[in-house]
């Protein structure tokens, strides 16, 4: 029996900062979150981690504060779980040069990261939360993700992630759990071969600077790498130019599946959506729905403020302008709504 197709979504958690206050609160939870389909999708990966300034793992700093954003990701973690329990949640590290994989050089750096990267799965894997309604959930964090583009494509990324790989069956090990899941997201093949070895997934980014690669190279090129282990990549920021053809052709055709289709024998693991949160939230959400009801066959109901008359109007997608919750164009984007 083949395995479930995957449905997975991705929240930035530093969006929105909420501008218009200086210093920005970043201990606040935007309201527009509470209306996020964490229910529609099998895997979460929430973002922004780092490579820090010390050479450990964590939520990047903002504004001096380090712990700027905790709050928010313990929320997105507690709301994930309240309304899907069986979420699997993963950490990704961002790929800048502030961030990235460039900041580790030397055997003693990836040590020390690597090392922060299992003592944080560690502390929390007993976690409890409290959701907004009172009701207790599991923190467990799933997995860990590299977000595989600029300044994290880097040749000793291999030596990295089989770092993570061995550190992170220590602690699966220790609480006699399931393996935690290694992946990268990735807008290219390079280095990806030395890496695949300790690789669960990887999420073809075949959008924005990844739609120029065809997702029939990460097969081709990466030796060892299953279309069972390879997730197609979406965006619901925006639609054209950012995806690739075969994307706007399953859209065009109303019919999302056709993205998990490799060829009359195989198939790909699942699709991956960038993003929940960006300024159109309100049809992203509705994406992700209609994706997940598509793929898994099942019939979840948009929230009554997103006054879609049908998916046909979910499939007119974005030009980069943004549309509101009747699918009418809003104009240029002028910043998140909050209510």
């Amino acid at each position: 029996m083949s395995p479930k197709p995957i449905v997975a979504g991705h929240i930035f958690i530093k969006d929105p900062a909420l501008e218009h206050v200086k210093p920005a609160v970043w201990n606040t939870i935007p309201n527009i979150w509470k209306k996020i389909r964490f229910d529609a999708m099998n895997v979460l990966y929430i973002s922004p981690f780092s490579v820090l300034p010390n050479k450990g793992f964590g939520l990047i700093p903002q504004d001096g504060q380090l712990d700027a954003l905790e709050k928010r990701f313990e929320w997105v973690v507690a709301r994930a779980r309240e309304l899907n329990p069986d979420i699997k949640i993963i950490v990704m590290n961002m790929y800048g040069c502030d961030e990235g994989f460039n900041m580790l050089t030397s055997d003693y750096e990836i040590d020390v990261y690597t090392s922060s990267v299992a003592a944080f799965m560690d502390s929390w894997h007993n976690r409890t939360l409290t959701t907004d309604s009172g009701k207790t959930v599991p923190g467990h964090i799933d997995g860990y993700d590299i977000d595989y583009e600029a300044a994290t494509v880097v040749e000793n990324a291999g030596a990295v992630l089989t770092s993570i790989r061995t550190k992170l069956y220590a602690v699966s090990n220790k609480y006699k759990i399931s393996e935690f899941q290694v992946s990268a997201s990735s807008d290219r093949t390079t280095y990806l071969e030395k890496m695949a070895p300790v690789l669960n997934y990887v999420n073809m980014q075949n959008y924005d600077g990844g739609a120029r690669v065809d997702p029939l190279t990460y097969r081709t090129q990466i030796k060892g790498i299953q279309y069972t282990q390879l997730l197609r990549g979406i965006s619901s920021e925006k639609m054209e130019p950012v995806n690739r053809p075969e994307t706007l052709d399953a859209i065009k055709k109303q019919d999302l599946k056709l993205l998990l289709k490799v060829d009359n024998t195989h198939s790909y693991a699942g699709v991956m959506v960038w993003r929940l949160n960006s300024d159109n939230w309100v049809y992203e959400n509705a994406f992700q729905v209609m994706l997940y009801n598509q793929i898994h066959g099942t019939s979840l109901a948009q929230l009554p403020d997103f006054a879609f008359a049908d998916n046909a109007t979910i499939y007119k997608g974005w030009d980069g302008k943004g549309r509101d919750a009747h699918g009418n164009l809003t104009g240029p984007w002028t910043g998140f709504p909050y209510d």
